[in-house]
C-alpha cells in the first residue's frame, strides 16, 4: 500500500510543544534514530563483591610486645624436680629478678610470609615446693623443701608460611588460612636454692651446702623442635583484625611434645604517614624436655600463658 494514500491528521497547536520534547528524548537516548524499548522484566543486577588481588612486593612488620607470663609446672636440676605454679602476680610480688626483652618479626609478599619471633625473660621466685625423691639414695626429709628459684629462658621461632585461600566476604570483610612450618629454638638454665628443713640431711651431687641452703645450677639446656601449624587472619573492617594461630612440634626430636596457641585482635591508626597496629591477645606454650638420668637428670615441663600487649609497624 502507498503509504501517500493515508490521510495525515493535521497536529493540533496544544500538542506541538510535547511531541517536540518527547523527539528531543528519543533522539538523546538513540542518537543514531534507533528505538530504544525497556526490558521491564529484567532482574536486578547484584553488586558484584570484586575479587582479592594479593599486594604485590614486599611489606615488613615489626612488633615489639609484652608477655605477663604465669607458669605451672616443673623444673628438673640435677635429678630434683621444683614444681612451679605460679601467676603473673605472684611472680612479681616474689621475684628479685624479673626482666624480658620480647619482639617478633614478619615479611610478606603476595602469598607467602617468613617470620620470627624472639623471647628473652629472667624470673626469679621462691617459695616452690620441691619433690622428695627417693629417701634411700640420697634425701632424708621429715617435711617438704621449699626452693628460691631463677628461670633464664630464651625462645626463639623461624617459619616459613604460605596463604594457602582467602574468602573475600566483601572489599572490607575477608578471612585467610595460611599454613607454615618451621622450627623451634629454646634455651633455657636454672639456678635452684633449697631451704633444708630443720632434721633434714641433703647429699646429691651438683649441689652444694651451706648450713641450711643447698645450691645447684642446671647449667644450659638447649635444643630445637620442628613445628607446624595453622593461622587464620579475620579482617572485620578497614583497620581491625582478628587472628588465630595454633603449632604442634617437638615429636622427640628436641622435646618430647610441644604446642602453642595464640588468639589476638589488632586495629590499625596512622601516626603521621606510618602505619601502626596495637594488638591485644593470649598466648600459652607448653614444653616438655628433660635429659639424662638420676642425679645427672635436668629439664622442664611447663606451660606458660598470659596477656600479651603490643604494637606493630608496618614498612
Amino acid at each position: 500500500m502507498d503509504p501517500a494514500s493515508f490521510d495525515y491528521l493535521p497536529l493540533h497547536p496544544r500538542m506541538a510543544l510535547p511531541a517536540a520534547a518527547c523527539l528531543a528524548l528519543a533522539l538523546t537516548f538513540a542518537p543514531n534514530g534507533e528505538a530504544v524499548a525497556a526490558d521491564l522484566s529484567a532482574p536486578p543486577v547484584a553488586p558484584v563483591v570484586p575479587a582479592f588481588t594479593p599486594d604485590s612486593g614486599w611489606r615488613v612488620q615489626i612488633a615489639p610486645y609484652g608477655w605477663a607470663t604465669s607458669m605451672t609446672g616443673s623444673t628438673t636440676v640435677h635429678g630434683v624436680r621444683a614444681n612451679v605454679n605460679e601467676s603473673f602476680i605472684d611472680i612479681v610480688k616474689k621475684s628479685d629478678t624479673l626482666a624480658a626483652l620480647m619482639g617478633s618479626l614478619e615479611l610478606r609478599n603476595d602469598r607467602w610470609s617468613i617470620f620470627g619471633d624472639a623471647n628473652w625473660s629472667r624470673v626469679g621466685f621462691s617459695g616452690q615446693r620441691v619433690r622428695q625423691g627417693n629417701p634411700a639414695l640420697d634425701i632424708s626429709l621429715t617435711r617438704v623443701i621449699n626452693a628460691d628459684a631463677t628461670l633464664t629462658t630464651f625462645i626463639g621461632e623461624a617459619a616459613l608460611g604460605y596463604e594457602v585461600y582467602r574468602w573475600a566476604w566483601s572489599p572490607e570483610n575477608t578471612t585467610s588460612l595460611d599454613v607454615f612450618g618451621g622450627v623451634r629454638y629454646l634455651n633455657n638454665s636454672v639456678d635452684l636454692n633449697l631451704n633444708l628443713s630443720a632434721g633434714a640431711t641433703f647429699s646429691r651431687p651438683g649441689f652444694t651446702v651451706f648450713g641450711a641452703r643447698a645450691v645447684a645450677k642446671s647449667g644450659t639446656l638447649q635444643w630445637a623442635d620442628p613445628i607446624g601449624g595453622l593461622r587464620i587472619r579475620q579482617q572485620i573492617g578497614p583497620d581491625d583484625e582478628l587472628q588465630l594461630r595454633g603449632d604442634l612440634g617437638g615429636f622427640s626430636v628436641g622435646s618430647k611434645f610441644t604446642w602453642q596457641v595464640f588468639a589476638g585482635y589488632g586495629h590499625k591508626f596512622m601516626i603521621r604517614d606510618l602505619p601502626v597496629v596495637a594488638f591485644i591477645g593470649y598466648r600459652a606454650l607448653s614444653v616438655d624436655y628433660s635429659q639424662g638420668s638420676g642425679s645427672t637428670r635436668a629439664g622442664m615441663k611447663m606451660v606458660m600463658y598470659g596477656p600479651v600487649l603490643g604494637a606493630m609497624f608496618e614498612f
